[in-house]
């Protein structure tokens, strides 16, 4: 009788985000985020956050990403040109294509998503101790 013909829409409208970079917004240059984020417009840089702040990134459908990523959660629907990395989650819609080596405390990927490199999981006792610039070439 009921039915959800597209959940991620209804998610994704759902969370709350301190921060969002839209669509139309083109960012060149390193972000260092202390809260949650959501970006649907392009970003030309690493992002990174501080271990402590267990900051949550969202990439839009139409999000793009060329740069390295260091975060404690992260959800991607759009594209990532760069290394990944996600002490605590990393989730891949269908529709995400990331070229680039990914690090994950979790993983889930869903059927149709693209990825291009070395998955590579954190150890448990490894999440903790793992900070962003020894990550993060620059």
């Amino acid at each position: 009788m009921f039915s959800l013909k597209n959940t991620s829409n209804i998610m994704a409208a759902s969370e709350k985000f301190d921060t969002l970079i839209g669509e139309s917004s083109e960012i060149h240059g390193r972000l260092v985020l202390t809260g949650s984020t959501r970006i649907d417009g392009k970003i030309f840089g690493n992002i990174e956050s501080p271990p402590e702040k267990k900051v949550q990134l969202f990439v839009g459908l139409k999000g793009e990403i060329v740069g390295d990523i260091s975060v404690y959660q992260v959800t991607v629907e759009g594209k990532i040109e760069g290394n990944v990395l996600a002490t605590e989650r990393a989730v891949f819609r269908k529709s995400a294509v990331i070229h680039g080596d990914i690090t994950y405390g979790d993983l889930s990927v869903a059927h149709g998503a693209k990825l291009m490199g070395l998955i590579m999981p954190l150890k448990t006792s490894a999440r903790n101790a793992v900070e962003a610039p020894n990550f993060i070439a620059r």
